[in-house]
């Protein structure tokens, strides 16, 4: 298997350090997520962060939750910085691999949707709070996902420069983190007001999602010998296979986008435990290794919808956002859905 897309073996290295980082500053966004809710109908996603659903009751800074579900309007976390869910993923595989004890960071955990959400209640941010509620009001219905795609980026950019420049609650944080936090809200309070608007809006969307689905199952005799890959302990996948499940549950791209990650990484830190324990030590991790244990991974997991979902994370992320491990990993999971849709014998490995 060549995959498409594959950056340097360098971004491998990044990746799993970025994990372990990742790790404790999880539990941020995981807490305002549980504050808002769409007014329209939610979609029913499966396990994952990303729609509406039951109401979440609100968890103390102290606890880990999922960056968002559609019972809750979805809070994608700030730039660098992940959600509960992807604590909870760096925990889970720490815990599966005895060889390896992934570092973590000691920082408090923070809730920068929650603060961004009451820094949106301070009077200088009343008029930024009615251009955000008139855009959605006057939202078009119909729109095809590109020309709905451009309408939201022209605006948030517009949006963005305002607000870190006119709004004095804003403005006043000249923090660069703080700011690039600011637009990661700014993102999420929007899109998850417009989620059923734009989710899954081209007709071809759900018969896509029905049709890969029905591939995928048809797949599910493929062992991970099929695909060439090294030997590994595929039961090690459990968590990855979840965090690609769980994917659909949530209504903005930067939470679908952190269960990308967490599951890759996973998937990583799988190949890394099955090199050291070969010999190989010494040996860099390469897409060749990669590619097939994330498409084993698909084929395990069979997501909800997974067509729209990458669907709605390529169009609906916003551009200067969707960048370095996002991009990356995003494109290595579009290979892998590509690579399953046209699956046959000379590709699985197997004699026709």
């Amino acid at each position: 298997i060549t995959p498409t897309s594959v950056a340097a073996t360098a971004v491998w290295s990044a990746a799993l350090q970025a994990a372990m980082a990742d790790g404790d500053q999880a539990a941020d966004s995981a807490q305002a997520s549980a504050e808002e809710q769409l007014p329209e109908t939610p979609s029913t996603p499966a396990q994952a962060p990303a729609e509406e659903q039951l109401p979440e009751t609100p968890a103390s800074p102290a606890q880990e939750q999922l960056p968002e579900s559609q019972a809750t309007p979805a809070e994608a976390p700030a730039p660098q910085e992940s959600t509960a869910e992807e604590g909870k993923a760096s925990q889970q595989i720490a815990q599966q691999q005895t060889t390896q004890t992934p570092s973590t960071s000691s920082a408090p955990p923070r809730n920068d949707y929650a603060t961004f959400k009451e820094m949106l209640k301070h009077p200088s941010a009343q008029p930024l709070t009615a251009r955000l509620q008139d855009f959605v009001r006057r939202f078009p219905d119909g729109l095809s996902r590109e020309k709905a795609a451009e309408r939201i980026h022209k605006f948030l950019s517009e949006m963005q420069e305002w607000m870190l420049s006119e709004v004095a609650v804003f403005a006043a944080d000249a923090d660069e983190e703080c700011q690039a936090n600011a637009c990661e809200g700014l993102e999420k309070f929007l899109l998850s007001r417009l989620h059923s608007r734009i989710f899954a809006v081209e007709k071809a969307d759900l018969s896509e999602d029905e049709l890969l689905k029905r591939v995928v199952d048809s797949l599910s005799w493929v062992t991970f010998s099929h695909l060439g890959g090294p030997p590994v302990d595929t039961s090690l996948l459990a968590l990855a296979v979840e965090q690609l499940q769980t994917m659909d549950k949530f209504k903005v791209p930067r939470d679908k986008i952190v269960c990308i990650l967490n599951a890759c990484r996973v998937i990583n830190d799988v190949l890394k435990r099955a090199i050291n324990e070969s010999g190989s030590g010494g040996r860099p991790l390469s897409a060749d290794d990669f590619l097939p244990l994330l498409i084993f991974s698909v084929i395990l997991a069979n997501p909800p919808r997974l067509q729209s979902n990458l669907e709605f994370v390529a169009a609906f992320r916003h551009p200067s956002r969707l960048v370095a491990e996002d991009a990356y990993f995003l494109t290595a999971l579009q290979s892998a859905v590509a690579f399953v849709k046209d699956a046959g014998p000379k590709a699985l490995d197997v004699s026709e």
